[in-house]
């Protein structure tokens, strides 16, 4: 399974760079500090400096502490680091900032995964899915959490879900045949 958790920290690279962008709005209401501080966390991210990432976002977060994205993308940091309570704290506090907050959600259910919290993990990414069915990365995710449960039927169903999204997904792909080659033991 090795495979599919780099995988899923390769995803939470590519979140990184879309939770890069505030609105105008936030960069108007402090003066662009927390901004500043915020972008050059994700640079530091970027470079695999994720514990000075982490104090960069801690500094945007004493200027904007309700920033929901500076939040979420300390939690990816945090994740990186191997520190999962910590992340799944910061995904928390964006989720009740923000119920719908469906970035929160696929990284709280990857942290979740990563803790071996299948179940729950699913759960994250179903809510998830209610609200913005596009994301191939809440798919892909959901089916390794229903691999892991040994759901295989299931997880067959989210990755074809996933594969409509990005047809040619190679990771994806691969969990295709390894899943079309169990239910062929069966």
């Amino acid at each position: 399974m090795g495979i599919f958790l780099l995988t899923i920290m390769n995803e939470t690279l590519i979140l990184m760079e879309e939770v890069k962008k505030f609105s105008m709005t936030e960069q108007k209401k402090d003066g662009g500090n927390a901004i500043t501080w915020y972008n050059q966390g994700v640079e530091l991210a970027q470079k695999g400096s994720f514990a000075e990432a982490v104090s960069c976002f801690d500094k945007a977060l004493a200027v904007d502490p309700k920033n929901t994205n500076t939040i979420n993308t300390k939690g990816l940091a945090l994740q990186r680091l191997g520190r999962l309570d910590e992340a799944l704290a910061c995904y928390n506090q964006v989720l009740a900032m923000k119920p719908g907050e469906t970035h929160a959600l696929n990284d709280k259910g990857q942290v979740l995964h990563l803790q071996g919290k299948y179940r729950e993990a699913v759960t994250c990414y179903e809510k998830s899915l209610v609200i913005d069915a596009s994301t191939f990365e809440t798919w892909y995710n959901k089916a390794l959490a229903l691999v892991n449960l040994g759901e295989m039927d299931d997880a067959m169903k989210s990755l074809g879900q996933a594969l409509k999204i990005s047809p040619y997904h190679l990771q994806a792909m691969k969990l295709k045949q390894v899943l079309l080659r169990h239910k062929g033991k069966k």
